[in-house]
């Protein structure tokens, strides 16, 4: 169920979805996407804890990073933004833009 909501995610936001690891999903779009996501307060956190049937509520935890970095910048800062999503609990969305960060969510 997770893997298809987090596809169907991917589809509205005209992303790339890969999921890497059995719980662990990277998703690359647009600046104008993930703008679009922003206004939507990143409503996947919420569509996430829809899923029935496991007997605990799943929740979602994002770390992106945006701006005109190189793939591996991108990459280290959006896994330092999913250590601080993590750190203050989960179940949120934490962007990371140099030293400027933004919760969404938690």
């Amino acid at each position: 169920q997770v893997d298809r909501l987090m596809n169907a995610y991917a589809g509205e936001l005209e992303a790339v979805c890969i999921k890497y690891e059995n719980d662990r999903y990277i998703l690359i779009t647009s600046q104008a996407m993930l703008d679009k996501a922003r206004k939507e307060n990143f409503h996947i956190l919420d569509d996430i804890k829809t899923i029935e049937g496991t007997g605990i509520t799943p929740t979602l935890s994002l770390g992106i990073a945006y701006g005109e970095l190189t793939p591996q910048e991108i990459w280290t800062e959006s896994r330092q933004a999913m250590d601080i999503a993590l750190s203050r609990g989960g179940d949120q969305a934490v962007l990371k833009s140099g030293d400027q960060l933004d919760y969404y969510g938690g």
